[in-house]
């Protein structure tokens, strides 16, 4: 919750925008039975941040928590057209991954990857994954939308505000 809501900080700070729409990925599995099941679940939910000039990242935290919780209760019921309206209106998305025994491609830093052609869904999308005692990042990015330059600046930002963030976290986001 706290790395998908600095995400969104920094997506809000970048915008200016009061209110920012993302993805968030599920892993589909909210029953029981389908936690050791082998296929792709995964689903785009949205998750919907709302920002005042001293909105705490404490107060984003449980706005992206309520907005998971609501979407992994709905998220079943998405058709494919949902889906891909929801990633049109989504134009960023975010995956966490706790991976436990598996050993971690990246430590500490969030490593860039071009999308070599236009996709559906996000055109930017953050994912990280916790493995081996460390956690690796991804920003992956639609290069017909932002070039390597401004990816780069934004994996900048995020690292900034990261370590603002965890050294102050009850400062509001716009400060941080």
């Amino acid at each position: 919750m706290f790395l998908e809501a600095c995400w969104h900080g920094l997506l809000a700070r970048l915008s200016g925008a009061a209110e920012l729409i993302g993805g968030g990925y599920s892993d589909g599995r909210a029953q029981a039975e389908l936690a050791g099941a082998v296929g792709a679940y995964a689903q785009l939910i949205p998750v919907t941040t709302r920002y005042e000039e001293e909105t705490s990242l404490p107060e984003v935290i449980d706005q992206v928590r309520r907005a998971r919780a609501e979407g992994v209760r709905w998220h079943e019921y998405a058709s494919a057209d949902d889906q891909a309206r929801l990633g049109e209106v989504a134009a960023t998305g975010f995956a966490y991954v706790d991976a436990i025994g598996i050993s971690a491609r990246a430590r500490g830093a969030v490593e860039l990857r071009a999308l070599s052609a236009p996709v559906a869904g996000p055109w930017l999308y953050c994912s990280f994954l916790a493995a081996g005692g460390g956690v690796g990042g991804e920003l992956r990015y639609d290069a017909s939308v932002i070039d390597s330059d401004g990816a780069a600046e934004i994996a900048a930002r995020f690292s900034i505000l990261l370590a603002g963030a965890a050294a102050d976290p009850e400062q509001p986001v716009a400060r941080l």
